[in-house]
């Protein structure tokens, strides 16, 4: 625990872990808010479904393009440019939940596709900034603060937004979460990031370099893009689907069960993360990364494979521990890969193919459910998780192979 001290005691460090979890909490309540609010207006399932498409398709074109922004900026700028942005959109919001019509539902769907295309600020902005304010050496426990601060505000703030919603109303969520937006906004503001020597070479040397250039130069950073990419689409993206039907029609459980289930991966990430981040980083987070998803993938095979609610529960927080490590130890490597000249762009890029990769694993899971029977939904985990396997553990080695003989 001393690394969380001494980091906890860099000045820019708190002001930025504090904002980015203000809105992460921001965020999250929100997210559960604006769901609730379609439905209960219009009990239509598939408008729930438009919500969720519209809070996420934008920034898929917008992301690039903020990338080479953020390039030209300071990063805390860049974040704080985009938090006083979604302040603005909620406290709009607020007053148009008043009197939901037509016109309105139409305002608030372009109020949230401007939400949604100013989110690649944030989300790369958050794993850029560490590279900015602190040392490398640094930046290993930093990663492990972050994410915990997205497990621990995602389970607040779904809790929070359903007390205050069940309390009071919609309008109350929406006034806090733009409150938090501008005490973020202000925390940001009053970063100074330090300036980073080492840096300038590899900046002057990467200037002429495009970032499709750099990726293809650089294989380890290319292949762990796209493998954490694929873990994305085929375990993450595929649990929203799978899990309230293993519930179901493996566990033969109800509702209650299916939060549990839903949430214990959270409280798992957020013991390993403390663990991870309290340990000095190993020298090769790359590595490292491909070994701890590999034994992911053989938790989440085991889970398949049974039908038993305590070992479920014991597997999914084994397996949020496994997984905490694979996202620390993967920023860590890949501020330490990126050169600073890149980074907004190449982490666009990263944050791009996370927002991809969710439309995709939830229709290509539940376009495969269709077709075999609800009971042995386990298999099509197994299946996921045994491609995933396979393809982390022929990287591996011929990575690791090709590292020795170097050597």
């Amino acid at each position: 625990m001393k690394q969380y001290r001494l980091l906890l005691r860099e000045r820019n460090f708190l002001k930025f872990i504090t904002s980015i979890s203000l809105i992460y909490l921001a965020q999250s309540i929100v997210d559960v808010t604006i769901i609730w609010l379609v439905y209960e207006k219009t009990q239509q399932p598939l408008f729930i479904a438009l919500s969720v498409f519209i809070t996420q398709v934008p920034s898929l074109v917008s992301a690039p393009f903020l990338g080479t922004l953020m390039d030209k900026m300071r990063v805390s700028r860049a974040i704080s440019l985009a938090s006083p942005i979604k302040a603005v959109i909620f406290i709009i919001l607020c007053l148009l939940s008043i009197h939901i019509n037509n016109i309105t539902l139409i305002v608030i769907a372009l109020l949230l596709i401007l939400n949604s295309t100013v989110a690649p600020l944030i989300s790369a902005g958050s794993i850029t900034i560490v590279k900015d304010i602190l040392d490398e050496h640094q930046f290993h426990p930093a990663n492990a603060l972050v994410n915990i601060s997205f497990d621990v505000c995602y389970l607040l703030g779904a809790f929070l937004s359903g007390i205050i919603i069940d309390i009071t109303n919609h309008q109350v969520t929406f006034l806090l979460s733009t409150s938090l937006f501008i005490v973020a906004t202000i925390l940001l503001l009053l970063i100074e990031p330090q300036e980073n020597n080492e840096q300038g070479k590899e900046e002057e040397n990467s200037t002429r370099k495009t970032v499709l250039q750099y990726l293809k130069s650089n294989p380890k950073l290319l292949s762990l893009v796209l493998l954490t990419s694929l873990w994305n689409l085929l375990i993450w993206e595929a649990f929203p689907i799978i899990f309230p039907i293993f519930v179901k029609n493996v566990l033969h459980e109800d509702t209650a069960t299916y939060g549990i289930i839903n949430g214990v991966q959270s409280f798992g990430i957020i013991i390993g993360s403390l663990i991870v981040g309290g340990i000095p980083k190993h020298k090769n987070s790359f590595h490292l990364t491909l070994l701890f998803l590999i034994a992911h993938c053989m938790l989440i095979a085991a889970f398949s494979l049974q039908n038993n609610l305590t070992l479920s529960i014991i597997l999914l927080i084994l397996a949020g521990i496994i997984s905490s490590p694979i996202m620390i130890y993967k920023s860590t490597f890949f501020q330490e890969e990126i050169p600073g000249q890149l980074k907004g762009r190449i982490f666009s890029i990263i944050g791009l193919l996370g927002t991809v990769t969710y439309p995709i694993g939830n229709f290509l899971t539940a376009l495969i459910l269709n077709y075999i029977p609800s009971a042995n939904v386990g298999m099509l985990l197994f299946a996921y998780s045994m491609i995933l396997l396979v393809f982390s553990s022929f990287l591996f080695v011929f990575l690791y192979r090709k590292c020795t003989t170097n050597v």
